[in-house]
């Protein structure tokens, strides 16, 4: 995630819990998965743009802007999709995103799917 000072703080938690949770609560080697966050996970203050560009040259998928949410990616539209601009569209990949989460008992992805709709796609409030 790269976020500077004009970051929502909400979502960015909820973005990084609900990353979190998919990593280790949810799964059954979660043991494993902490011991490997901590002896192999890493988190980095860049300095600038550039630098946070260079940290992040290696990721596997790009989400821009506080409107999207990587449980959009994991849940709905797939990696290799570029989410719709619409309002309609929103609301919707958020409302399937969302009760897929629930169904794959993946809590915080799914706030993190509720945060959106209700600040930028409308859907249930």
């Amino acid at each position: 995630m790269i976020a500077d000072d004009s970051a929502d703080p909400t979502l960015v938690v909820c973005d990084l819990l609900g990353q979190a949770e998919r990593q280790l609560a949810a799964l059954p080697t979660r043991d494993v998965a902490s011991q490997s966050w901590r002896d192999n996970g890493i988190a980095a203050v860049a300095s600038d743009a550039e630098e946070a560009a260079q940290l992040s040259d290696d990721y596997g998928s790009l989400f821009i802007g506080e409107e999207t949410t990587v449980a959009y990616g994991d849940k709905t539209i797939g990696a290799n999709h570029i989410l719709p601009t619409s309002r309609e569209a929103s609301r919707e990949v958020g409302e399937v995103t969302e009760r897929q989460c629930i169904r794959e008992n993946m809590l915080a992805h799914g706030i993190t799917a509720r945060l959106r709709m209700e600040r930028y796609g409308g859907g249930r409030q």
